[in-house]
């Protein structure tokens, strides 16, 4: 993830060689975050399908295919987001700029924003979301950490 964020490397082989994949979809992005879930599809041949990409202007793209096709998600915001995370196929958190917080219960297809529940704006800049998928943590700046229970 970075700036140009088009350039997505691709490995099959745990990190032996890798791959640039280009998405014509998200060249003019910059992603600031990437998140993905390792054994989803099960049996997907190479053991990581569904993957979750954010960054500028609220953008969110996925895949189900481990990177091979990457297509854009409607987001809950327009402010640039930073982190993603999930748990598993469904519930996912994404944070961001000006105390964005989205989140997911079908895989990113779509979001929903949740309440900055301090309304500080605070950027977050990293999430967390516990294996039981009803609890989350994001941090960010001027020290805030904030906690979510459920969806």
């Amino acid at each position: 993830v970075g700036d140009l964020g088009s350039r997505i490397l691709y490995t099959a082989n745990a990190g032996t060689t890798w791959q640039v994949r280009i998405s014509e979809a998200i060249t003019w992005q910059v992603s600031f975050g990437v998140y993905f879930l390792k054994g989803f599809p099960p049996g997907f041949s190479q053991g990581v399908g569904l993957g979750v990409i954010v960054g500028q202007g609220g953008s969110i793209a996925r895949t189900d295919t481990g990177g091979a096709d990457i297509s854009f998600a409607p987001s809950c915001t327009t402010s640039h987001l930073r982190a993603v995370t999930f748990v598993d196929a469904g519930m996912g958190f994404a944070v961001g700029d000006g105390g964005a917080i989205c989140w997911s219960t079908d895989g990113g297809r779509s979001w929903a924003a949740r309440l900055d529940d301090d309304g500080s704006g605070a950027t977050m800049n990293a999430v967390h979301q516990w294996a039981d998928d009803s609890f989350a943590v994001a941090v960010g700046a001027r020290g805030r950490i904030s906690a979510y229970q459920g969806a």
